[in-house]
């Protein structure tokens, strides 16, 4: 197998090919090539495959990883879970070795599918939300405290937060969901080893109880994702004009979203990637959807996005969806989890039982 220094000493050959139907660019190199059979889909699109070279990082437990920060290529934290239970663990050499820190006092396990975020933001401080709860530590996750606020009538406690990221000025974001209860909800700012808190907005309940945000380049989202029914609805606080919009999403339950490049882009269950086209509350499906796999995160990485499904690593990196193989052209038997960039040439895809890899696209 060629070591990541061989394959980033290449440089692409990009050949502008033409079917019947499109023009799409493909890019030749020892990482990513066509193979020798083109398979057309009933949307036209000809199917082209892309190498991708995996690194194994994995975390010597059975947990499966269902959640993870990137602090750097070397400094990452990660949440595992298995049944009710879960487990905080930490790498500060890129995955070569991992520490199980402890967990904050009186939690030992949580109740399914709620282990919902967590972010760093350097070695000592970051946070994670578990259980509509939010835990922050200063020390690097030795110690770890329950963030709780109050809201702007001064009368009520602030504490059901569903997400807790940061922004592009290193702040962190907490996003609060109230489920049922009469009163607002809330969206929170703090800087990474502060303990003040500043409301930045908050709006009326109004039957609205996301379990699921995703903050991406200036647009918190909300989603509906675990509950028995769905809404249908996507609710957006834009952090640039303090607007918040609702749209409708007809079609599949959305499991991630993300916005970059002034496009938002949902994954869904069964497969199904949608980007909305900003003149009605109407989305465009992509052609691309050769699999029926829950896709269960997107990320962007510079020009191009990558979504994850059982197993399956898809992008749209030569400006068609296509299926990311290994580097030798064959398929994953992993099962895929989630995804976060590193850089513009690689990602982290975590997964289960402890699966953790450094996907390389370039």
């Amino acid at each position: 197998m060629k070591t990541p220094q061989e394959i980033v000493a290449r440089t692409p050959n990009r050949t502008e090919v033409r079917t019947s139907s499109l023009f799409f660019l493909l890019t030749f190199s020892a990482i990513l090539f066509l193979t020798t059979s083109s398979c057309k889909k009933d949307a036209g699109i000809v199917e082209t495959r892309l190498a991708v070279s995996k690194k194994d990082c994995s975390i010597p437990t059975n947990y499966d990883i269902v959640e993870f920060s990137v602090v750097n290529k070397s400094l990452c934290f990660a949440i595992g879970k298995s049944g009710n239970n879960m487990k905080i663990f930490k790498t500060a050499d890129g995955g070569t070795s991992w520490l199980e820190l402890p967990l904050p006092n009186g939690v030992v396990s949580q109740y399914e599918m709620d282990v919902q975020s967590i972010v760093f933001f350097d070695e000592n401080n970051g946070a994670f939300t578990a259980n509509n709860e939010a835990y922050r530590t200063y020390d690097g996750g030795q110690t770890w405290t329950t963030i709780l606020t109050t809201d702007y009538t001064g009368n009520n406690s602030i504490y059901d937060f569903c997400f807790v990221g940061k922004n592009e000025a290193g702040e962190m974001i907490l996003a609060e969901s109230n489920e049922n209860a009469w009163y607002d909800n809330h969206i929170v700012t703090s800087l990474p080893s502060s303990a003040d808190y500043t409301i930045v907005h908050h709006f009326p309940h109004s039957g609205i109880h996301p379990d699921y945000c995703n903050y991406s380049n200036g647009r918190l989202h909300y989603l509906t994702r675990n509950f028995n029914f769905w809404d249908g609805e996507i609710h957006i606080y834009d952090f640039n004009t303090n607007d918040m919009e609702t749209w409708d999403i007809i079609g599949n339950i959305p499991l991630d979203v993300h916005h970059a490049d002034g496009k938002t882009v949902i994954v869904t269950e069964y497969g199904k990637i949608y980007f909305h086209n900003w003149y009605s509350n109407d989305w465009n499906v992509s052609s691309y959807n050769f699999h029926d796999h829950d896709y269960t995160a997107i990320d962007y990485v510079n020009d191009f996005y990558i979504a994850v499904a059982q197993s399956s690593i898809s992008t749209n990196y030569t400006g068609v969806w296509e299926e990311a193989l290994d580097d030798s052209g064959n398929g994953h038997s992993e099962y895929f989890m989630q995804v976060q960039k590193i850089d513009d040439k690689s990602v982290y895809i975590s997964g289960k039982q402890g699966l953790f890899i450094q996907a390389t696209f370039k």
